[in-house]
């Protein structure tokens, strides 16, 4: 990716997971792009370090197995960035990891033996492509 996303209406990104592997190549090639990105991972000084190799990218701590620091991470990302037009979630949560508080709002369904929550197949459905 080394053309300006800018015409399509992309100035900004968040990058998930972006310390290193494929979030890091996601997150440079979306700064060498033009964007200003956010460089998130679990670990605040991974971030800014990965960050601090990158033009117009700034580090931010996010934990995304914990919901609060997702919120304020998204919050910080919004605020410096003056939005956000790219999220790139590429961070994700191995199922022996799962915060079974996380989804505090009890979206997820409960087993019916144990009454801990448990993930399931998202309800969105694959429909094709748009006509």
């Amino acid at each position: 990716m080394t053309e300006n996303l800018e015409p399509a209406g992309c100035r900004t990104a968040l990058v998930t997971g972006a310390t290193s592997g494929l979030g890091l190549a996601m997150a440079t090639a979306l700064a060498r792009a033009g964007l200003r990105v956010a460089v998130a991972g679990r670990s605040g000084e991974r971030a800014a370090a990965a960050a601090a190799a990158l033009p117009g990218t700034f580090g931010v701590e996010m934990d995304v197995r914990d919901e609060q620091s997702v919120t304020r991470a998204v919050e910080e990302a919004w605020s410096q960035l003056g939005g956000l037009d790219m999220v790139v979630n590429n961070a994700g949560i191995g199922m022996r990891t799962v915060n079974p508080r996380f989804m505090s709002d009890g979206s997820w369904p409960r087993s019916s033996s144990s009454g801990e929550r448990v993930p399931t197949r998202p309800e969105a459905r694959y429909r094709g492509p748009r006509h």
